[in-house]
């Protein structure tokens, strides 16, 4: 399905979808994302093994479009629940960590001026996959911006989330006493979200 120009799901056979993970990097982002949403679907529909798509997500470069990326992100937080509370899920989070670290590494923490829209997007997507897949220098960055009440408004939520998901009994009354008296509406909002899951 070049250029995506059918609105169809393609299942390849097992050679073809070999090549094509092979091929990954150098297609077109609009081809890159049709595998990706084609591979996810198809693996969660048991049609494929999923671990095709991490195959996929693995083989993406760095400097992918971000809405690529944002694809991945969301494509391993979404099959993440096949391995809670099983026995491959540490394997599977540090799986997560490993790919998608040279893209935060290229987006990182702060905004840069003139950057696009899409890698504000994508930042924060990377930001709160990243978190709950344990990685300990997300957690640790953003419990810090909050601590100090100083995140960028682009990340303030997904800041407020990540420590929201990871709090101790301190932070989550912290969290409380924050929302019960908000310098706004929006923060409030923001916070009430992040406390209700």
């Amino acid at each position: 399905n070049a250029w995506q120009n059918s609105y169809l799901r393609v299942a390849y056979a097992p050679a073809d979808r070999a090549a094509l993970a092979t091929a990954f990097p150098k297609l077109p982002p609009v081809d890159q994302l049709g595998l990706l949403y084609d591979f996810l679907a198809l693996g969660r529909a048991g049609d494929q093994p999923l671990s095709e798509y991490l195959a996929l997500a693995k083989a993406a470069p760095a400097n992918a479009d971000a809405l690529v990326t944002r694809q991945i992100a969301g494509g391993l937080a979404a099959i993440a629940w096949v391995e809670t509370g099983r026995p491959g899920e540490a394997a599977y989070k540090a799986f997560v960590r490993r790919t998608l670290a040279p893209a935060f590494a290229r987006v990182g923490w702060t905004p840069k001026e003139g950057e696009p829209e899409n890698d504000s997007v994508l930042r924060v997507a990377l930001i709160e996959t990243l978190a709950a897949a344990g990685d300990p220098g997300v957690l640790a960055t953003a419990r810090d911006l909050y601590a100090a009440d100083n995140a960028p408004p682009s990340l303030r939520d997904a800041v407020i989330s990540v420590v929201a998901e990871n709090a101790d009994a301190a932070t989550w009354e912290d969290l409380v006493k924050r929302a019960a008296a908000p310098p706004s509406f929006i923060e409030k909002q923001s916070i009430y979200g992040a406390l209700s899951g």
